[in-house]
């Protein structure tokens, strides 16, 4: 066990085990995944844990408690909960990433259509939602037209309206 600075710049330190540590790369590594994904959820998941200390020359690496960092990763779908594997490589998508790959207009259609049961349960349910890329990309192979106004009245972008 080690003292260590959380980060904030606050001068309070943690006991944290030097074997628990890991770095983006390692996070990468027992995932499955890039460290550049990593390093992403860091800044678009305001839940991930936050880096008990950022190390390196400069001080801008940084490093996680594995424990806390996997519990996180069960809970947004990453991991199992039993056995702490990895389920399969997840690359996480919002409502707005969606929007702009599949051409709606808002970021909240993805919700809105799962809803009423025609799209992917999100991967987490609370907000910021979020949706497996894979199963995503599956229901846009499978449902090849895009949602009409009778699905969506409102959020469709002009050019990609269907009227039926």
């Amino acid at each position: 066990m080690r003292d260590i600075s959380n980060g904030d710049d606050d001068g309070v330190g943690r006991l944290v085990d030097a074997d628990d540590l890991v770095s983006a790369a390692q996070v990468a590594q027992r995932v499955g995944t890039s460290t550049a994904l990593v390093l992403t959820w860091l800044k678009r998941y305001p839940e991930m844990p936050r880096p008990v200390a950022f190390v390196g020359a400069r001080g801008q690496t940084p490093v996680w408690a594995w424990s806390e960092l996997r519990d996180w990763l069960v809970a947004v779908g990453v991991l199992q909960g039993d056995t702490g594997q990895v389920k399969e490589a997840v690359e996480l998508m919002s409502g707005r990433e969606i929007a702009a790959l599949l051409g709606w207009k808002s970021a909240g259609t993805a919700w809105e259509l799962f809803q009423k049961g025609t799209f992917p349960r999100p991967v987490r349910m609370e907000r910021p939602r979020v949706w497996a890329r894979q199963e995503v990309e599956e229901w846009a192979r499978t449902h090849a037209r895009r949602p009409s106004r009778r699905d969506n009245p409102g959020l469709i972008p002009e050019s990609s309206r269907v009227d039926t």
